[in-house]
């Protein structure tokens, strides 16, 4: 069935169940849906790299079925499967959403990465960082991308890092507290903003701290 098909987007539906040998499928986007079943016997996806979840309730997906997958986003999803997600050995690229109302299923989704995870992004306007995300099983992190300074306090573990980009913010809501804990990420070698500062702001001094 559809031997050619290589990208495939579904928004706004009920529930959706994908059971089926796809087997020139790279893409796959599912967004706004009640239910995501992407699993049963005669599921083959042997090429799909790119799965992206968002806004969906409930996401049960069969992670054998992708051996391989190298991006995965899951973004608003109240319930996803995590088993055998840490043996996709490929999966190199996660976004996650981290709104208190999928913290479970976000923080099942980081415990479950396995190690080829290098890039994490947390993706979203509706980040709630009153409760930590669960770093400590993504020690392996080079690149990390999030839309708010709030993330900084618990990057102190991540001794690979070498890339942070805060794409909401400029350097002038860096704080001195966030300049202490920037000068413990040692292998940290690019700082990126999303707004541009004013050469004048107080803040450029506390980043030249920073890099001394």
């Amino acid at each position: 069935v559809l031997p050619q098909l290589s990208s495939l987007c579904i928004c706004s539906v009920g529930s959706t169940e994908i059971d089926a040998a796809l087997p020139s499928l790279k893409d796959l986007y599912v967004h706004g849906a009640e239910t995501l079943r992407l699993r049963g016997p005669h599921l083959q996806l042997p090429q799909l790299s790119q799965l992206s979840l968002r806004t969906l309730r409930v996401a049960a997906v069969s992670w054998p079925a992708l051996p391989q997958l190298a991006s995965l986003a899951s973004f608003e999803c109240r319930q996803i499967t995590t088993g055998a997600l840490s043996k996709l050995g490929r999966l190199t690229s996660l976004t996650v959403g981290w709104s208190r109302e999928c913290w479970e299923a976000a923080g099942r989704v980081l415990h479950a990465a396995p190690p080829s995870v290098h890039h994490l992004c947390f993706d979203g306007y509706k980040n709630d960082w009153s409760q930590p995300p669960p770093l400590g099983r993504v020690t392996q992190l080079t690149s990390l991308r999030c839309n708010s300074p709030a993330i900084i306090p618990y990057l102190g573990h991540l001794a690979q890092l070498q890339q942070l980009e805060l794409g909401q913010h400029s350097a002038a809501d860096i704080t001195m507290e966030h300049s202490g804990w920037l000068c413990g990420l040692s292998s940290l070698q690019q700082l990126r903003f999303g707004r541009e500062l004013d050469c004048r702001d107080s803040a450029t001094g506390r980043l030249k701290q920073v890099w001394k």
